[in-house]
Protein backbone atom coordinates (compact mmCIF):
# COMPACT_ATOMS: atom_id res chain seq x y z
CA UNK A 1 0.00 0.00 0.00
CA UNK A 2 2.66 2.65 1.07
CA UNK A 3 5.36 1.47 -1.65
CA UNK A 4 2.54 2.58 -4.05
CA UNK A 5 1.79 6.08 -2.36
CA UNK A 6 5.50 6.76 -2.58
CA UNK A 7 5.91 6.41 -6.33
CA UNK A 8 3.34 8.38 -7.71
CA UNK A 9 4.45 11.02 -9.48
CA UNK A 10 2.60 13.81 -7.79
CA UNK A 11 4.24 15.40 -4.53
CA UNK A 12 3.50 13.06 -1.25
CA UNK A 13 0.27 14.82 0.88
CA UNK A 14 2.93 16.50 3.76
CA UNK A 15 0.03 15.37 6.58
CA UNK A 16 0.51 11.89 5.24
CA UNK A 17 4.28 11.91 5.40
CA UNK A 18 4.28 13.45 9.05
CA UNK A 19 1.40 10.71 10.03
CA UNK A 20 3.84 7.93 8.85
CA UNK A 21 6.78 9.51 10.25
CA UNK A 22 4.92 9.35 13.78
CA UNK A 23 3.91 6.11 13.45
CA UNK A 24 7.23 4.42 12.70
CA UNK A 25 8.54 6.05 15.54
CA UNK A 26 5.26 4.48 17.75
CA UNK A 27 6.40 1.38 16.46
CA UNK A 28 10.12 1.25 15.29
CA UNK A 29 9.62 0.71 12.50
CA UNK A 30 12.54 1.44 10.40
CA UNK A 31 11.70 0.16 7.16
CA UNK A 32 8.49 2.85 7.21
CA UNK A 33 10.82 5.55 8.60
CA UNK A 34 13.01 5.32 5.83
CA UNK A 35 10.91 5.75 3.22
CA UNK A 36 8.71 8.41 5.03
CA UNK A 37 11.97 10.08 5.80
CA UNK A 38 13.14 10.26 1.62
CA UNK A 39 9.70 11.29 0.79
CA UNK A 40 9.88 13.77 3.55
CA UNK A 41 13.48 15.04 1.82
CA UNK A 42 12.34 14.96 -1.16
CA UNK A 43 9.13 17.28 -1.01
CA UNK A 44 11.99 19.96 1.46
CA UNK A 45 14.20 19.68 -1.47
CA UNK A 46 11.85 21.18 -3.56
CA UNK A 47 10.66 23.78 -1.30
CA UNK A 48 12.95 26.50 -2.29
CA UNK A 49 11.99 30.15 -2.90
CA UNK A 50 11.95 29.55 -6.39
CA UNK A 51 9.81 26.92 -6.57
CA UNK A 52 5.97 26.93 -6.91
CA UNK A 53 3.17 28.20 -4.13
CA UNK A 54 1.91 25.22 -3.57
CA UNK A 55 4.85 23.34 -2.75
CA UNK A 56 6.22 25.96 0.10
CA UNK A 57 2.66 25.31 1.91
CA UNK A 58 3.36 21.43 1.80
CA UNK A 59 6.56 21.94 3.38
CA UNK A 60 4.26 24.29 6.11
CA UNK A 61 2.06 21.29 6.70
CA UNK A 62 4.71 19.29 7.51
CA UNK A 63 6.36 21.42 10.03
CA UNK A 64 3.47 22.18 11.52
CA UNK A 65 2.35 18.10 11.97
CA UNK A 66 5.77 16.73 13.22
CA UNK A 67 5.09 15.39 16.39
CA UNK A 68 7.18 16.24 19.08
CA UNK A 69 10.68 14.61 19.50
CA UNK A 70 11.16 11.92 22.22
CA UNK A 71 14.36 10.54 22.97
CA UNK A 72 13.15 7.41 23.70
CA UNK A 73 11.45 6.78 20.32
CA UNK A 74 14.29 8.23 18.87
CA UNK A 75 16.86 5.78 20.60
CA UNK A 76 15.36 2.47 19.58
CA UNK A 77 15.70 3.99 15.58
CA UNK A 78 18.64 2.32 13.40
CA UNK A 79 21.85 5.06 12.69
CA UNK A 80 20.27 5.77 9.00
CA UNK A 81 17.21 6.83 10.45
CA UNK A 82 18.29 8.56 13.67
CA UNK A 83 20.42 11.11 11.45
CA UNK A 84 17.51 10.74 9.32
CA UNK A 85 15.29 12.38 11.76
CA UNK A 86 18.31 15.01 12.72
CA UNK A 87 18.43 15.84 9.43
CA UNK A 88 14.86 16.65 8.56
CA UNK A 89 14.40 18.27 11.63
CA UNK A 90 17.65 20.71 10.72
CA UNK A 91 16.33 21.13 7.79
CA UNK A 92 13.38 22.13 8.53
CA UNK A 93 14.42 25.29 10.38
CA UNK A 94 16.59 26.29 7.57
CA UNK A 95 13.67 26.16 4.96
CA UNK A 96 12.33 29.73 4.64
CA UNK A 97 8.92 27.97 4.02
CA UNK A 98 8.85 26.10 7.18
CA UNK A 99 11.01 28.13 9.52
CA UNK A 100 8.53 30.40 11.11
CA UNK A 101 6.50 27.74 11.55
CA UNK A 102 9.31 25.08 13.39
CA UNK A 103 10.52 28.28 15.53
CA UNK A 104 6.46 28.99 16.84
CA UNK A 105 6.22 25.34 17.23
CA UNK A 106 9.21 24.39 19.59
CA UNK A 107 9.31 27.79 21.22
CA UNK A 108 5.41 27.22 22.19
CA UNK A 109 5.41 27.02 26.51
CA UNK A 110 3.31 23.47 26.52
CA UNK A 111 6.02 22.43 23.89
CA UNK A 112 8.62 20.52 25.07
CA UNK A 113 10.81 19.51 22.78
CA UNK A 114 14.10 21.22 23.46
CA UNK A 115 13.74 19.79 26.71
CA UNK A 116 13.33 16.24 25.59
CA UNK A 117 16.18 16.93 22.84
CA UNK A 118 18.31 18.00 25.20
CA UNK A 119 17.55 14.93 27.11
CA UNK A 120 18.97 12.87 24.36
CA UNK A 121 23.01 13.90 26.00
CA UNK A 122 21.75 11.37 28.52
CA UNK A 123 21.73 8.43 25.85
CA UNK A 124 25.13 7.88 24.30
CA UNK A 125 23.99 6.58 20.46
CA UNK A 126 21.95 9.54 19.83
CA UNK A 127 23.89 12.55 22.26
CA UNK A 128 25.55 13.87 19.46
CA UNK A 129 22.94 14.04 17.39
CA UNK A 130 20.60 15.81 19.76
CA UNK A 131 23.54 18.32 19.95
CA UNK A 132 22.82 19.12 16.56
CA UNK A 133 19.51 19.47 16.68
CA UNK A 134 19.69 21.98 20.11
CA UNK A 135 22.16 23.83 18.45
CA UNK A 136 20.35 24.57 15.31
CA UNK A 137 17.42 25.96 17.78
CA UNK A 138 19.96 27.43 19.47
CA UNK A 139 20.45 30.07 16.14
CA UNK A 140 17.22 31.36 17.03
CA UNK A 141 17.14 33.57 19.67
CA UNK A 142 13.17 32.73 20.95
CA UNK A 143 14.23 29.29 20.90
CA UNK A 144 17.77 30.30 23.30
CA UNK A 145 15.71 32.11 25.26
CA UNK A 146 13.40 29.15 26.40
CA UNK A 147 16.12 26.60 26.81
CA UNK A 148 18.15 28.78 28.84
CA UNK A 149 15.63 30.14 30.82
CA UNK A 150 13.88 26.73 31.37
CA UNK A 151 14.43 24.97 34.64
CA UNK A 152 16.39 22.22 32.73
CA UNK A 153 19.31 24.60 31.37
CA UNK A 154 21.64 23.50 34.16
CA UNK A 155 21.19 20.06 33.27
CA UNK A 156 23.85 20.90 30.46
CA UNK A 157 26.65 21.29 32.91
CA UNK A 158 25.88 17.61 33.90
CA UNK A 159 26.50 16.52 30.76
CA UNK A 160 29.40 18.85 29.71
CA UNK A 161 31.15 16.39 32.51
CA UNK A 162 30.00 13.28 31.28
CA UNK A 163 32.49 10.30 31.35
CA UNK A 164 32.06 10.02 27.63
CA UNK A 165 34.42 12.56 25.67
CA UNK A 166 32.08 13.04 22.48
CA UNK A 167 28.85 13.65 25.31
CA UNK A 168 30.54 15.80 27.07
CA UNK A 169 32.62 17.99 24.18
CA UNK A 170 29.52 18.48 22.33
CA UNK A 171 27.10 19.88 25.52
CA UNK A 172 30.27 22.06 25.98
CA UNK A 173 29.89 23.13 22.58
CA UNK A 174 26.56 23.90 22.95
CA UNK A 175 26.09 25.43 26.24
CA UNK A 176 28.90 28.39 24.56
CA UNK A 177 26.58 28.54 21.46
CA UNK A 178 23.87 29.15 23.93
CA UNK A 179 25.85 31.85 25.96
CA UNK A 180 27.44 33.52 23.17
CA UNK A 181 25.02 33.13 19.83
CA UNK A 182 22.69 36.28 21.60
CA UNK A 183 24.52 38.45 23.29
CA UNK A 184 22.03 41.18 24.14
CA UNK A 185 19.41 38.07 25.19
CA UNK A 186 22.35 36.52 27.36
CA UNK A 187 23.61 39.15 29.30
CA UNK A 188 20.28 40.26 30.60
CA UNK A 189 19.54 36.52 31.63
CA UNK A 190 23.24 36.87 32.89
CA UNK A 191 22.39 40.06 35.09
CA UNK A 192 18.68 38.90 36.19
CA UNK A 193 20.17 35.37 37.10
CA UNK A 194 22.56 36.34 40.26
CA UNK A 195 22.67 32.78 40.97
CA UNK A 196 24.40 31.43 37.30
CA UNK A 197 28.01 31.52 38.39
CA UNK A 198 27.51 29.93 41.72
CA UNK A 199 26.37 27.01 39.47
CA UNK A 200 29.12 27.00 36.68
CA UNK A 201 31.61 26.87 39.64
CA UNK A 202 31.18 23.53 39.38
CA UNK A 203 32.89 23.03 35.48
CA UNK A 204 35.69 25.24 36.58
CA UNK A 205 36.07 22.98 39.31
CA UNK A 206 35.62 19.83 37.86
CA UNK A 207 37.44 16.64 37.62
CA UNK A 208 36.84 16.48 33.88
CA UNK A 209 39.73 17.75 32.32
CA UNK A 210 37.42 19.10 29.15
CA UNK A 211 34.94 20.28 31.01
CA UNK A 212 37.29 22.79 33.11
CA UNK A 213 39.12 23.85 30.38
CA UNK A 214 36.48 24.29 28.00
CA UNK A 215 34.74 26.26 31.03
CA UNK A 216 37.35 28.40 32.18
CA UNK A 217 37.73 29.50 28.39
CA UNK A 218 33.95 29.93 27.84
CA UNK A 219 33.49 32.06 31.47
CA UNK A 220 36.91 34.25 30.07
CA UNK A 221 34.95 35.26 26.66
CA UNK A 222 31.91 36.31 28.68
CA UNK A 223 33.87 38.46 30.98
CA UNK A 224 35.59 40.34 28.49
CA UNK A 225 32.83 40.50 25.90
CA UNK A 226 31.88 44.23 25.83
CA UNK A 227 28.00 43.26 25.81
CA UNK A 228 28.36 41.71 28.84
CA UNK A 229 30.34 45.26 30.99
CA UNK A 230 27.70 45.56 33.67
CA UNK A 231 27.95 41.94 34.41
CA UNK A 232 31.58 41.34 34.25
CA UNK A 233 31.65 44.30 37.14
CA UNK A 234 29.36 42.27 39.15
CA UNK A 235 31.37 39.12 38.89
CA UNK A 236 35.06 40.96 39.57
CA UNK A 237 33.76 42.35 43.06
CA UNK A 238 33.42 38.92 44.41
CA UNK A 239 36.42 37.92 46.34
CA UNK A 240 35.93 34.13 45.80
CA UNK A 241 35.37 34.92 42.08
CA UNK A 242 39.17 35.87 42.20
CA UNK A 243 40.28 32.78 44.34
CA UNK A 244 39.24 30.95 41.78
CA UNK A 245 40.80 32.17 39.17
CA UNK A 246 43.88 32.30 41.27
CA UNK A 247 43.78 28.43 41.84
CA UNK A 248 42.81 27.78 38.44
CA UNK A 249 46.44 29.50 37.12
CA UNK A 250 48.27 27.14 39.15
CA UNK A 251 46.56 24.02 36.87
CA UNK A 252 47.70 22.42 33.72
CA UNK A 253 49.44 24.91 31.51
CA UNK A 254 46.24 24.86 28.84
CA UNK A 255 43.67 25.64 31.77
CA UNK A 256 46.20 28.11 33.29
CA UNK A 257 46.72 29.95 30.28
CA UNK A 258 42.76 30.10 30.18
CA UNK A 259 42.81 31.25 33.37
CA UNK A 260 45.04 34.24 32.48
CA UNK A 261 42.03 35.80 30.90
CA UNK A 262 39.91 35.43 33.72
CA UNK A 263 42.41 36.66 36.17
CA UNK A 264 43.07 39.63 34.09
CA UNK A 265 39.63 40.84 34.46
CA UNK A 266 40.19 41.35 38.14
CA UNK A 267 43.96 42.83 37.94
CA UNK A 268 43.30 44.87 34.50
CA UNK A 269 40.52 46.77 35.95
CA UNK A 270 40.91 50.23 36.78
CA UNK A 271 38.19 50.35 39.54
CA UNK A 272 39.06 47.36 41.54
CA UNK A 273 37.25 47.11 45.07
CA UNK A 274 39.07 47.11 48.27
CA UNK A 275 38.46 43.46 49.07
CA UNK A 276 40.05 42.46 45.15
CA UNK A 277 42.54 45.07 46.27
CA UNK A 278 43.80 43.21 49.63
CA UNK A 279 43.82 39.75 48.34
CA UNK A 280 46.07 41.32 45.26
CA UNK A 281 48.63 42.90 48.05
CA UNK A 282 48.32 40.51 50.19
CA UNK A 283 49.95 38.12 47.46
CA UNK A 284 51.88 40.43 45.29
CA UNK A 285 55.04 39.23 45.90
CA UNK A 286 53.93 35.49 44.92
CA UNK A 287 52.16 36.41 41.84
CA UNK A 288 54.65 38.67 40.45
CA UNK A 289 57.42 36.01 41.02
CA UNK A 290 54.60 33.56 39.13
CA UNK A 291 53.43 35.73 36.47
CA UNK A 292 57.30 36.50 35.82
CA UNK A 293 58.08 32.95 33.92
CA UNK A 294 54.26 32.01 33.59
CA UNK A 295 53.74 30.42 30.05
CA UNK A 296 56.83 31.46 29.04
CA UNK A 297 58.14 27.82 27.43
CA UNK A 298 54.96 27.29 25.72
CA UNK A 299 54.14 30.51 24.17
CA UNK A 300 57.24 32.52 23.40
CA UNK A 301 56.63 33.56 20.46
CA UNK A 302 53.21 34.96 21.49
CA UNK A 303 53.68 39.16 22.07
CA UNK A 304 50.29 39.97 23.11
CA UNK A 305 50.36 37.57 25.68
CA UNK A 306 54.15 38.73 26.96
CA UNK A 307 52.69 42.44 26.77
CA UNK A 308 49.03 41.59 29.06
CA UNK A 309 51.25 39.54 31.38
CA UNK A 310 53.65 42.70 31.96
CA UNK A 311 51.04 44.92 32.03
CA UNK A 312 49.50 42.24 35.00
CA UNK A 313 52.55 42.44 37.19
CA UNK A 314 52.87 46.28 36.79
CA UNK A 315 49.22 46.61 37.92
CA UNK A 316 49.81 44.23 40.86
CA UNK A 317 53.22 46.11 41.43
CA UNK A 318 51.43 49.15 42.19
CA UNK A 319 48.82 48.31 44.38
CA UNK A 320 51.88 47.89 46.83
CA UNK A 321 53.06 51.53 45.87
CA UNK A 322 49.69 52.90 46.42
CA UNK A 323 48.81 51.30 49.84
CA UNK A 324 52.59 52.72 51.11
Amino acid sequence: MFSSWFHKKEPANPSEIAKMIRSAADNTDNKKMKAALQAAKTLMQDATEEDSKEVAVMGLEIARSLPPLDADKLKKLDFDNKKGVKDLFCGLLRQPATLSSMVERLGDPENMALVDIMKGYAREDIAVLCGQMLRECIHYEALAKKLLCSEDFYDLFRYAEDTHFDIAADALSTLRVLLTKHKKMVCEFLHNNKDFFTSYERLLSSESYIARRQSVKLLGEILLDHHNFTVMKQYIEKPDNLKIAMNLLRKKDSIAFEAFHVFKVFVANSDRPPQIDHILRCNKERLVKFLDGFCDDSRPEDEQFKSEKSFLIQQIQNIQEDAA
